[in-house]
């Protein structure tokens, strides 16, 4: 983001307001006029970060586990709800600030932004991050419901195969007891008609 800030306009009572011409009545004469624009272009970012990490993690949870990695998988699974527990909230936070005017008015006005084409007017970047910050939000809690919802039934499957898995086992161990009871049952008819 470039910004131009003309600190030669100002006049002889502005910069008094400002503390004088020192480097430090520039910058707080940028963070003041700035600041939202920054801050909600930096939330902008972390949503688009939250959003590509839940793209990310169905991705990779998505591909076939055998029975040896369902455990890892789980723990996977178990490891994404911990760190996303707060998701919706933020995102629902963010929803509402995308939709109160007052809180761009006050924070991000004054700057406009050339359109792609150049026939176009220059809007104001505070209707573009409002509309941005509104559809990365409402974006972020269809994918965020739609992770949960994948990883709940891939947890279901998970635990259905395991289950499956150690019913097996036992069946193997039944098998094999039944076996033994055989054998027992035969030696001890064997023994009982030699005595």
């Amino acid at each position: 983001m470039t910004v131009a800030l003309r600190w030669d306009t100002l006049n002889d009572e502005d910069l008094k307001t400002y503390g004088g011409d020192s480097l430090g009545s520039r910058t707080y004469f940028a963070n003041e006029r700035l600041y939202g624009i920054i801050a909600r272009y930096a939330l902008a970012a972390y949503l688009r970060e939250v959003l590509r990490s839940l793209k990310e993690t169905r991705q990779s949870l998505s591909a076939r586990s055998n029975a040896r990695r369902s455990t890892s998988e789980v723990e996977k699974i178990s490891e994404f709800f911990r760190r996303s527990i707060g998701v919706p909230s933020i995102a629902r936070e963010v929803l509402a600030l995308s939709e109160n005017d007052a809180s761009f008015r006050w924070n991000a006005t004054g700057f406009t932004q050339q359109s792609h084409r150049d026939e176009e007017k220059p809007y104001e970047i505070k209707e573009g991050l409002k509309s941005f910050l509104g559809r990365l939000s409402r974006q972020l809690l269809e994918e965020d419901q739609d992770t949960r919802e994948f990883l709940n039934q891939l947890s279901s499957a998970l635990g259905t195969k395991e289950s499956i898995a150690a019913q097996r086992r036992m069946e193997g161990v039944t098998l094999l007891a039944l076996v033994v009871a055989v054998i027992s049952m035969v030696v001890a008819i064997y023994t009982a008609l030699n005595t």
